[in-house]
């Protein structure tokens, strides 16, 4: 039986809205200056707590109380240019620093492997199958790749579960599979079609359960312009992969097609 104690927090608003308004709290008597408590922690809860990542911090809200520190909203106040010295906004404040840190275009989850330039058995890369919908079977294989695994990627608990645990439960699978296939003569191996149809649509339809949809998260690519909005993590818990991975093994890899087997 997979346990995943408060799932309703992902899965129901007014158990959302308990556990915002319970971190909201918090975090605004961390924070001396109102308009910076209605900045880094709303009165109205601006997308679901949780459907981005979820902010695990030591001292990060305390930093703002010191004088050195200060908030630019960049909705309200946009960058005009990078100057010389540093960075001048659209007020015509120009401000100066040592160091600029850019974090922009974060293409998480899928955006390592469209940039890799390895072609499929129908000549196609994994961005050209992936750009109307990413799809995989288990988060391990894609369709028409033979032997390419991954781990830690599409369709994998990854950004939602503690990544050695996800990545210790892939790897095994992926070991015990190469050894199945060593050990029945077989030199490839690659998902059904079917199977990986199936898988994509277990993962929307979990996802659906969920408020992953309401904020633009890179969690479902929203961060980037014209990416395609989709459920990238199975969200189903580390529990329930687990076992259905272990199922998998068990049933002689179902789904999965074998060839190449010697003679």
């Amino acid at each position: 039986m997979d346990y995943q104690p408060y799932r309703e927090v992902y899965q129901h608003d007014a158990a959302n809205d308990w556990a915002y308004g319970f971190w909201r709290d918090k975090v605004r008597k961390r924070i001396n200056d109102p308009w910076l408590q209605e900045k880094l922690a709303p009165t109205v809860k601006p997308y679901p707590l949780g459907a981005k990542r979820t902010p695990l911090e030591q001292n990060y809200y305390d930093l703002f109380n010191q004088p050195n520190v200060s908030l630019i909203d960049v909705n309200e106040n946009d960058i005009d240019q990078i100057t010389p010295e540093g960075i001048q906004t659209a007020d015509g404040v120009a401000r100066a620093f040592d160091v600029i840190v850019l974090a922009t275009g974060f293409d998480a989850i899928t955006g390592s492997m469209t940039q890799l330039d390895i072609r499929g058995t129908d000549g196609a890369n994994i961005h050209d199958k992936w750009t109307s919908l990413a799809s995989t079977y288990l988060g391990l294989m894609t369709a028409d790749f033979p032997n390419m695994f991954f781990s830690y990627a599409t369709h994998g608990p990854t950004a939602l579960s503690n990544g050695p645990t996800a990545l210790e439960i892939q790897s095994d699978w992926i070991v015990k599979c190469i050894r199945y296939a060593k050990e029945h003569g077989f030199s490839s191996i690659r998902a059904s079609k079917e199977a990986e149809e199936q898988w994509t649509k277990l993962v929307n339809d979990i996802g659906d359960r969920g408020l992953w949809m309401r904020a633009k998260s890179w969690y479902t690519g929203a961060n980037i312009p014209g990416k395609r909005v989709q459920h990238l993590n199975f969200s189903g818990g580390v529990g329930l992969y687990a076992q259905m991975c272990q199922e998998n093994e068990e049933k002689g890899y179902e789904g999965f097609v074998f060839g190449g087997k010697s003679k």
